[in-house]
């Protein structure tokens, strides 16, 4: 989780520092997907209390259209698992 924790925190730091607030993370299989996303959620509300503010992820699932467009007009941090 040590990797993990580190580069959901990178986000966070780059929105704080550049307002960036679009992250795609490439992973390489399908159980290690599920492991970041679960990570994700373990963190989401300590993450929340240090930034004073939430991340919006999801799995990406290219059938559904509704989610890339999300993706690419909302203002909050998201980030795709991909």
């Amino acid at each position: 989780m040590g990797k993990t924790y580190t580069y959901i925190k990178t986000r966070y730091e780059l929105n704080k520092r550049y307002g960036w607030s679009k992250f795609i993370i490439d992973v390489p299989s399908v159980a290690i997907r599920e492991g970041v996303y679960k990570s994700f959620q373990m963190t989401e509300v300590h993450f929340a209390e240090d930034y004073g503010k939430a991340v919006s992820y999801y799995i990406c699932n290219l059938a559904q259209l509704k989610e890339i467009y999300r993706f690419a007009t909302a203002s909050a941090i998201n980030v795709m698992l991909f």
